[in-house]
C-alpha cells in the first residue's frame, strides 16, 4: 500500500500533504502492520513477534500525529462573545455556542461570519444541549456564580426559527419542572428513539465544602410528557464531560472528572476519570460496561461522535507543565495552559489513538463536526486557555478529518446531497 495523495482542501484552504497509510491486518495468530517487517511487507503469514507488536501498539498514536493534517485557526469576520463553561451544538452546517457564565448570546459561526441571535442566557452554564425535532433542549445545568452554583429546576427550550426561549414549558405549553432528585449540571445528555438520557454530572457546583456532590445516575426523560425515569447507574463518578451516541445506539461516556471528590477545594480538577464506559441501547440487559482508559485523563473536554469514533478535545488537569505566567495570570487560573490534546476512541476495537493537537489549549469549550468541501471536519470554539478560569478565548479552530472518518458521503458528492446531509446532522 504505497503512499497516496489526499484530495486537496476546498478553495481558500492550504492543500494538504500526502501521507502514508498504516494498514493493520490479521496475519495468522498475531497482528501485523504494514512496514512492520519485511515478512509482512511481502504478504507472508509470518509476523513480528509479540514484543514487536507491543511496541507497534505503543507507538501507534505517535505516528498518527505525522499522518494527519494540523489544526488551523478559523479566520472569521468578527468574533463571538468571550465565554467559559459554555456548550455547542450544530445547526445546519454551523457550529453554535450556547450559554456560559454571565449574560451570553446564542452565536453561530456560518462560514467565516459569526451570527448573533437575539436570545441571551442569564448565567446559564455547565449545560449539554440536545437539538431535537427543530428545537434546542436544556434539561440539566447550573446557574449562579462560582461558589454559589445551583442546579436549574426547569427545562429550557429554544426555537431557532422564532429566536425565542421558553423556561419550564413543553412545546405544547404544559409545565415541565425538573424533580429535585434529577437536578444536576456538568453531565452528559443524548437523544435515543425520541427520549433524552442524562448521564452523571454533579449537583450544587464544584466543591464539596459548599455542598456539591457527584450524581452518578442515568435518567431517561420523555420530552412529550415531562416524565423522568431512573435507569441503571453508570460505573464511575463523572462530571465536566459530554456523552455521545455512536453508531446510533452505543452511548459512550469518556473523559471528565470527580470534581467534589476531595474536601480540599484546591483539588476540584485533580481527580480525572480515566476509564471510559458504554451503554448499548440494543443490549440493555448488559448495563454499563467498562471500556479502555483515555490516554490523557482530564475534565472540561468536548466530545464529538463521528462514525465509529469519539473525538475528545481539550480539557484541564492539575498536571500542567507548560506554564505561562504572562497569559495565565487570572486570579482563578492555575498558571498553566489547558490541554491541547485530541484523543480518538474506536468503539469497535476499544482502543484510543492520539490525534494532532489543537493550536491552543482550551477547556470549557464547544465542538462539533461539520461538512467542508465534501469532507467532515471538527470545529472547536470558545472556552478558556488556561487551567482554572480566565483568559477566555474568542478563536475557533478546525481540523479536516481523515477520509476513512467520513463514510457515507463520497468526496465528489453533489452540493445538494451535502446540503441535505448537513441539514440532517
Amino acid at each position: 500500500h504505497p503512499a497516496r495523495d489526499v484530495f486537496p482542501r476546498a478553495a481558500g484552504m492550504v492543500p494538504r500533504a500526502s501521507f502514508a497509510l498504516v494498514v493493520a491486518a490479521s496475519c495468522g495468530h498475531c497482528l501485523c502492520e504494514h512496514s512492520a517487517s519485511s515478512a509482512c511487507e511481502a504478504g507472508s503469514a509470518e509476523c513480528a513477534d509479540v514484543d514487536d507488536i507491543a511496541q507497534l501498539q505503543m507507538t501507534r498514536g505517535l505516528r498518527r500525529r505525522e499522518e494527519y493534517d494540523d489544526w488551523e485557526i478559523r479566520q472569521a469576520d468578527g468574533s463571538p462573545n468571550k465565554r467559559e463553561e459554555a456548550a455547542a451544538f450544530t445547526y445546519g452546517n454551523d457550529l453554535c455556542l450556547f450559554g456560559g457564565r454571565e449574560w451570553q448570546p446564542i452565536e453561530c459561526l456560518r462560514g467565516t461570519t459569526w451570527k448573533r441571535f437575539n436570545t441571551w442566557t442569564d448565567n446559564l452554564h455547565h449545560v449539554h444541549p440536545i437539538f431535537y425535532d427543530g428545537l434546542l433542549w436544556i434539561i440539566q445545568g447550573w446557574t449562579g456564580n462560582w461558589l454559589d452554583e445551583r442546579d436549574i429546576d426547569r427545562i429550557r427550550i429554544w426555537n431557532p426559527l422564532t429566536d425565542q426561549m421558553t423556561t419550564g414549558k413543553l412545546p405544547d405549553g404544559r409545565d415541565c419542572w425538573i424533580p429535585s432528585q434529577y437536578r444536576t449540571g456538568a453531565g452528559g445528555t443524548v437523544e435515543y428513539n425520541g427520549n433524552f438520557y442524562l448521564v452523571s454530572g454533579a449537583s450544587s457546583g464544584h466543591l464539596q465544602s459548599v455542598g456539591a456532590y457527584a450524581t452518578k445516575r442515568f435518567v431517561k426523560f420523555d420530552p412529550t410528557s415531562c416524565t423522568w425515569t431512573n435507569m441503571a447507574a453508570p460505573l464511575y463518578e463523572r462530571d465536566h464531560f459530554q456523552a455521545v451516541l455512536v453508531q446510533g445506539h452505543k452511548l459512550i461516556a469518556a473523559g471528565g472528572r470527580w470534581s467534589s471528590f476531595s474536601s480540599n477545594d484546591n483539588e476540584a480538577i485533580s481527580h480525572p476519570t480515566a476509564p471510559s464506559e458504554m451503554y448499548d441501547f440494543e443490549s440493555e440487559g448488559d448495563g454499563w460496561v467498562r471500556k479502555a482508559d483515555i490516554p490523557t485523563p482530564r475534565g472540561g473536554c468536548a466530545n464529538v461522535a463521528v462514525g465509529k469514533y469519539v473525538y475528545v478535545s481539550g480539557g484541564e488537569t492539575d498536571r500542567g507543565n507548560d506554564k505561562d505566567w504572562a497569559n495565565c495570570n487570572h486570579p482563578s487560573s492555575l498558571k498553566w495552559y489547558a490541554n491541547r490534546e485530541v484523543s480518538r476512541y474506536d468503539v469497535e476495537t476499544d482502543t484510543w489513538d492520539v490525534m494532532p493537537e489543537m493550536v491552543k489549549g482550551r477547556h470549557a469549550h464547544g465542538s462539533g463536526w461539520l461538512w467542508h468541501g465534501g469532507r467532515k471536519m471538527l470545529r472547536v470554539a470558545g472556552g478558556v486557555e488556561c487551567a482554572g478560569g480566565g483568559t477566555e478565548l474568542e478563536s475557533a479552530e478546525e481540523w479536516i478529518l481523515p477520509i476513512d472518518d467520513s463514510p457515507g458521503i463520497p468526496f465528489w458528492a453533489p452540493p445538494s446531497l451535502l446540503a441535505a446531509s448537513a441539514a440532517r446532522a
